[in-house]
């Protein structure tokens, strides 16, 4: 396992995405690629006559949001004894991470806690993802004992149609 892909947004499931990611890669002497995406199709209003309509000030709000997690990712990843590298895409958060992980060997990611907090949930793409990705998926769980890799691998068997899916 070489290359990982790791999916950046700004949710409850953060810290264990990297803290899973960050193990990965001093284990197997991986390079982390962070692919960050900001999903404008989530904040976009259409009409019936096919115009599309969005708020300066959100845009620029979520573009602040994204650049402040883009600096504390960097300032944790720099002081990790790890190879990394960073990606930024606007649009649909299942497709561009498809997308940039074709030639990786797993994705991490987050599934959706129905939880009692206030914290903001992750993308609710952890099973689109793992059907169309090339590579495994790693869907990590809301929180882990620090001394347990725990989550759910899920990989294409030989018919794509069949995601093998195991708990690990």
């Amino acid at each position: 396992m070489k290359s990982i892909l790791l999916h950046i947004h700004d949710d409850h499931g953060q810290t264990e995405r990297l803290a899973v990611a960050l193990d990965l890669a001093r284990a197997h002497q991986s390079h982390i690629t962070c692919v960050q995406v900001t999903p404008f199709n989530s904040y976009v209003v259409g009409d019936p006559f096919g115009g599309l309509y969005a708020s300066s000030q959100l845009l620029e709000a979520l573009q602040a949001r994204d650049d402040e997690e883009r600096e504390r990712i960097e300032q944790r990843l720099k002081s990790e004894d790890i190879s990394w590298d960073w990606e930024h895409a606007d649009g649909n958060a299942a497709d561009a991470l498809v997308s940039r992980g074709r030639l990786a060997d797993v994705l991490i990611l987050s599934r959706q806690y129905k939880g009692q907090d206030d914290t903001p949930e992750p993308l609710p793409i952890v099973a689109d993802v793992a059907i169309h990705a090339r590579a495994r998926c790693w869907s990590c769980p809301r929180a882990r004992p620090a001394s347990t890799p725990a989550g759910r691998s899920s990989w294409p068997g030989t018919d794509r149609s069949k995601p093998r899916t195991a708990c690990v």
